[in-house]
C-alpha cells in the first residue's frame, strides 16, 4: 500500500504547529484514506464551510477541535487554534494507521 506523506511543522513565523499534506487536492485515494482514519477514530465533522476554490471542515477530537483545510492551491492542512494537543493527536492516529508517513522537517525553514 502506498503511503501518503505529511509534515508536522510550525506555521511560518509562528510557534503553533500544523499538519501539511500534499499537494494532493482532496481526491482519491488520499481523501478516502484520510476519511477512513478519521472514521476509525470516531472523528466526525462538527461544521463545514465551502468556499469557491477551497473548503474547511471542523472536527472535534478527544484533544480538542481542529480544522481540515483544502486550499485553492490543492494543499491540505490541519490547524488547531484552541489546543496544540489536537495536532499531536492527529499526528499519532495518522502514523498508527499505516496509510500515512511523516516526513522529517527542518523547523528553521519556517522561522
Amino acid at each position: 500500500m502506498k503511503k501518503h506523506s505529511y509534515m508536522v511543522r510550525p506555521g511560518y513565523r509562528s510557534k503553533e504547529f500544523l499538519i501539511e499534506f500534499g499537494p494532493y487536492s482532496f481526491e482519491e485515494p488520499f481523501a478516502s484514506d484520510l476519511r477512513a482514519v478519521f472514521a476509525e477514530n470516531d472523528l466526525v465533522p462538527s461544521s463545514k464551510r465551502d468556499l469557491i476554490f477551497s473548503f474547511d471542515v471542523t472536527f472535534d477530537s478527544p484533544s480538542g477541535p481542529f480544522e481540515l483545510v483544502n486550499d485553492e492551491w490543492s494543499f491540505v492542512f490541519i490547524f488547531a487554534t484552541e489546543s496544540q494537543d489536537a495536532i499531536h493527536y492527529v499526528d499519532r492516529i495518522l502514523e498508527q494507521s499505516g496509510r500515512f508517513q511523516k516526513q522529517d522537517v527542518n523547523y528553521e525553514d519556517y522561522a
